[in-house]
């Protein structure tokens, strides 16, 4: 038994320490004081999350729960350990089709919390947008076009999210986006696609870009 243990250790081992980027940054999902700012405010692990969401499906949106981002990756070598270690959980990612007002409703009804830490605060790429603290209100909605623009966003046009199947079907986003129908169902873990991300996109190298909340998310107190 102890054998048989011994050896699957070491295959896990040789798996979860394998050197996958470089950063010069800490991503960063819980501050100084373990508070899980993740969950009510805009970070650069979620955004480089959100990012390895819509490249791997080729979405208009990338989104994940700051509940689904569970620890923070070190500057210096990242291992793909490091990576499960901030997404651990078996969840696949899916492209659905959501409606301008279906976006709108989510993003209100999941950042009505703020400031208080709520694991539904939507992180984001392919988009940015205002949330009004006291007014629990949401304004100023972008999408991120193919010329690097943003325009406003389309009530009434449809969009391609790609986030995972517990956010899909309930798990998160308080089942907003549960009736969208699934444009692709792929069989890539979360954890997977950022691993490609960093190896493929970025180049092994976690780019300046990403030092720093990219300003997607603005929380203005009124």
């Amino acid at each position: 038994m102890t054998a048989t243990v011994d050896s699957i250790y070491k295959k896990v081992k040789a798996v979860t320490s394998k050197v996958v980027a470089h950063s010069e940054y800490l991503l960063q999902v819980s501050d100084v004081n373990d508070r899980w700012i993740v969950r009510n405010q805009e970070t650069n692990a979620g955004n480089i999350v959100a990012d390895a969401y819509r490249y791997a499906l080729k979405a208009d949106i990338g989104l994940e729960n700051g509940g689904g981002i569970r620890n923070n990756i070190a500057a210096g070598d990242i291992t793909y350990g490091d990576i499960i270690g901030m997404l651990p959980y078996d969840n696949t990612l899916r492209r659905i089709v959501v409606s301008g007002t279906q976006l709108k409703d989510m993003l209100t009804r999941c950042t009505a919390l703020v400031p208080v830490l709520d694991g539904n605060f939507p992180q984001c790429s392919g988009m940015r947008f205002t949330i009004h603290s006291k007014s629990h209100t949401v304004s100023d909605i972008e999408i991120l076009q193919s010329d690097g623009s943003y325009a406003p966003l389309n009530l009434n046009r449809a969009y391609s999210v790609a986030l995972t199947d517990y956010n899909h079907e309930g798990g998160g986003f308080f089942d907003c986006f549960k009736k969208c129908p699934v444009l692709f169902e792929s069989s890539i873990r979360y954890y997977e696609a950022l691993s490609d991300y960093m190896v493929k996109v970025l180049g092994g190298s976690i780019s300046k870009d990403y030092a720093q909340p990219q300003g997607r998310i603005k929380i203005i107190d009124d």
